[in-house]
């Protein structure tokens, strides 16, 4: 029996056989579509969707950052800050009471807002 390595030399001495009795018209002719063939680009299903698939993932991103961007920087606690200015507006006490904002912010600060007043 022949050995794997005997097999395929006998192989590529066929095909170099075959190769070498093309005339080199047709081997020129076939050189020339394989450059051709090699130059183009190759078209995927997906190319024409990349603009839309990026346009999509960019739009989800803003999204997601923006319903959960930090609010705790400046704006602390927009319902703390409603609800003071809801307790501002149905106070009883005279609008002169709040008048010195400062003051009023020691006091809170100092927990005597509700205690001491």
């Amino acid at each position: 029996m022949k050995t794997e390595d005997q097999i395929n030399s006998k192989i590529r001495e066929s095909m170099n056989q075959l190769t070498d009795s093309v005339d080199p018209s047709t081997v020129a002719q076939l050189h020339q579509i394989r450059q051709t063939a090699q130059q183009q680009k190759t078209k995927s299903w997906l190319q024409p969707f990349i603009w839309q698939f990026s346009s999509a993932a960019a739009a989800l991103v803003l999204v997601f950052a923006w319903f959960n961007r930090d609010l705790s920087g400046t704006e602390q606690n927009n319902e703390a800050v409603l609800f003071a200015d809801l307790d501002m507006l149905t106070a009883t006490e005279d609008a002169d009471f709040y008048a010195d904002l400062e003051f009023l912010t020691w006091l809170d600060e100092n927990n005597l807002m509700e205690n001491e007043i």
